[in-house]
This record gives C-alpha cells, structure tokens and sequence, in this order.
C-alpha cells in the first residue's frame, strides 16, 4: 500500500485549501476499487504555492496544463498526484458540499453528488480508456449507495454534467444488475 501523501501534510502546514477527488473520493463513497494517483480539486488563483508545496515535498512537475497539474513523486511508495485547477465559485460549491473523513486523515472529500458531476464531466470530455474507468465508476456509485438512476435528481444531474446518452446506458446498467 502506498503511503500517505506527504502534500497533504504540507499543504495544511501551507494553510492550502483543498478536496479531495478521483479514486481514493470514489472509494470513500463505496466503490473499493484500485487506484494509482492522489488528485485534488484546488484553487487556480492558488497554483504557483500549490507548485512550491510539491516541490518542497520532493515531487516534480510533469505535466503544467491551464485545468491540471501533474506530479510524479520522489518515491515509488508514495502517490502520484494530480492536481484539478478550478475557479474560486466552482472551488467554494464543491467545498460547501465536501464531506468531513476522520478514517482518510481528516481530509475533506467532494460530496458523492459533486463526484458524480465530476464523472459525468470528464466521460462527456475525455477520450480512450479513461471513459471505461469513469463510466465504470458512475455506474458502481450509484449501484453502491442504491441510487435511482431515473430519480429527477439524477436525470438532472446526468443531463447537466454528462451526455443523455451516458445517462440511457447508466440506467441500463444499473437496471440489468
């Protein structure tokens, strides 16, 4: 098992705010499954101290785009992380509905709601086999916390964020399991 992220600790120390998404947020909202880097939604306005951070902590920049940053760590034993660059408003509505995690160090974690959101964004954006991973995650979700795909809510959600295409094939997913 890999070790904590030592960002975490740092950035705290920094006084950085951030949360906490992608697959260690998908496992905390139910769906066990493997995952292989650390990623955190902060704010844009805060990129080049979130840069110093990583770099104090042994990490080097590997991928420097306008929405992410990438970073390798200084050690096989610890994850790599990611970095979601968003706006102040967007940043303050995924922290208003981020939830505590006293078993994940204290750290605070996307809501299940705004993960979804989140997914739904990146199927409708992305392309290769990154969508079978983010589909899948969707799918396992919404089966692990027994939600109701044709709920409004989620209609809503889906149609917002995603694609009603990805929204028909989740409800045949969920529907046939």
């Amino acid at each position: 098992m890999k070790a904590a992220v030592p960002i975490v600790k740092e950035a705290k120390r920094r006084g950085l705010s951030f949360i906490v998404a992608g697959g260690h947020a998908v496992i905390f909202h139910g769906y066990a499954r493997n995952t292989f880097d650390f990623d955190l939604v902060v704010r844009k306005l805060d990129r080049a101290e979130w840069v110093e951070c990583a770099k104090a902590c042994g990490f080097s920049l590997f991928r420097d785009g306008p929405s992410v940053l990438q970073f390798e760590p200084p050690t096989d034993e610890i994850y790599a992380t990611d970095m979601m660059l968003v706006e102040e408003e967007t940043f303050l509505k995924l922290s208003n509905g981020a939830v505590d995690s006293p078993e994940f160090g204290g750290v605070r974690i996307v809501s299940l709601h705004h993960l979804l959101a989140l997914k739904c964004h990146a199927v409708k954006h992305t392309t290769g086999s990154r969508i079978v991973k983010d589909a899948d995650d969707v799918i396992m979700l919404v089966q692990a916390n027994g939600l109701d795909p044709v709920s409004a809510e989620m209609r809503e959600l889906f149609l917002k964020h995603g694609t009603a295409e990805f929204y028909d094939k989740v409800k045949r997913a969920v529907a046939k399991k």
